[in-house]
């Protein structure tokens, strides 16, 4: 069901890559034109992947358990680097780790911390409860140091419509949240 729409909004996003380096050389450097449409056709492969590996919930529930802890890991990186600056003079935050860019970083931890927040409120199951509680303050902190403006209003965005479709009354989370940032 979802085939059309991902493939399409993969196309999409190839052609204005495309276009941004030719047509309006928005995009001046070639390599980072290549880097944009191999990272989108990467996020392409591993959704279909997903899509057509995964037949139970015990195979997506051990998924996204590995997703956490990888999730858990990238993020202690990330606080260790904040603490005790680890990646140098320019910071994890400028590179982004390895994910080329700090705003790839934060689309990451803004995922990751959807999946974490409503994997603590939907499952029962006591390790991933585990594992969200611990993602989840690693992965703010390391949004909130990550610096990308896109991140904080994705991940505020994201909240928001989550406490919406779950509970209205947790909606004053993702508010304290966003007044916090704004004071910061």
């Amino acid at each position: 069901k979802l085939y059309i729409p991902i493939t399409s909004y993969f196309l999409i996003g190839l052609i204005s890559t495309l276009l941004g380096y030719y047509v309006k050389h928005i995009i001046p450097d070639p390599l980072y034109a290549a880097c944009v449409i191999l990272r989108s056709a990467e996020y392409y492969i591993i959704f279909f992947l997903t899509v057509n590996i995964l037949k139970t919930k015990k195979q997506l529930m051990n998924y996204l358990n590995i997703w956490m802890i990888a999730a858990i890991v990238i993020s202690l990186y990330g606080v260790f680097d904040q603490i005790f600056n680890i990646s140098g003079p320019t910071g994890l935050y400028d590179r982004g780790w390895f994910f080329h860019q700090s705003n790839h970083m934060g689309g990451y931890l803004m995922i990751s911390l959807i999946l974490a927040v409503g994997l603590f409120t939907a499952v029962q199951n006591k390790l991933t409860k585990v594992l969200s509680i611990i993602a989840i303050p690693l992965i703010s902190y390391v949004i909130i140091f990550n610096l990308s403006r896109t991140t904080y209003f994705s991940t505020l965005t994201a909240l928001f419509i989550f406490f919406i479709l779950k509970n209205k009354k947790l909606l004053i989370i993702p508010v304290i949240c966003a007044v916090a940032l704004f004071l910061i």
